[in-house]
């Protein structure tokens, strides 16, 4: 964030899955809002939670129609009319002239989200602006890194702004900062010091795993209160 420019954090929502910020970077102010969208269960709950979600957006839309709009994050959709949360996000998006930048990536990279084992890839993450700033968005790229231990990629972009050259730059030059990376270290050292330290953790498990004879009561109540619950739902 360039020099001068002030970030404030001013509203979140109940659940914690809007954050908005609110930031004044030279001579645009941008309104900036953080986005974990419920999954999908195809649910009459879920449209409602999505629609509250939506609403609570809206209003704070609302009160800043003079800011330019971020709207970024998890979406938990892909931009296709197939989907209904999309269908929904995309009115708000038209009603307040904001577009998706997934076309920006400049990586081709064409996913967000992986689940290796099952061998699926989508399009989950995304970052709505106001189409005024679409043109300001720069080196946009999808981040496929072995360092990334997450079933989600993350994505980097820079975003274009006019800041006052009176601003004096007191910023001393930047120093080097090293990451330390365990994909590119010694990989049998890895899995071996790893191992050793997770083996030193105690666990206190009063289950026998060799005969799956579990001595342990209170798993015992847990277990048998689930089986009559399930039991009760069957019926």
């Amino acid at each position: 964030m360039a020099q001068g420019s002030k970030c404030y954090c001013i509203n979140c929502d109940t659940e914690g899955r809007v954050v908005v910020t609110r930031i004044n970077c030279g001579n645009t102010k941008l309104l900036v809002c953080g986005l974990y969208l419920y999954c999908d269960d195809h649910s009459q709950v879920y449209v409602h939670n999505v629609i509250n979600i939506l609403g609570y957006i809206e209003s704070i839309l609302d009160k800043h129609l003079d800011y330019k709009c971020i709207i970024l994050g998890d979406f938990n959709f892909e931009c296709d009319s197939s989907n209904l949360s999309f269908c929904e996000f995309n009115k708000l998006a038209k009603d307040y002239g904001l577009v998706v930048c997934d076309d920006l990536d400049v990586t081709g990279c064409g996913y967000t989200y992986c689940h290796a084992s099952l061998h699926q890839h989508s399009l989950i993450d995304h970052i709505f602006v106001s189409q005024s700033i679409r043109p300001l968005v720069r080196d946009y790229e999808i981040i496929s890194d072995g360092a990334n231990l997450s079933d989600h990629l993350p994505i980097q972009f820079k975003l274009l702004c006019n800041v006052s050259r009176s601003v004096k730059s007191n910023l001393k030059s930047q120093h080097k900062v090293t990451n330390f990376r365990w994909d590119k270290s010694d990989l049998s050292k890895y899995y071996l010091h790893t191992g050793m330290m997770l083996q030193k953790i105690d666990h206190a498990l009063l289950c026998n795993g060799n005969n799956y004879n579990c001595v342990n009561t209170d798993h015992h109540n847990r277990c048998r209160n689930l089986l009559r619950r399930n039991c009760a739902l069957s019926k």
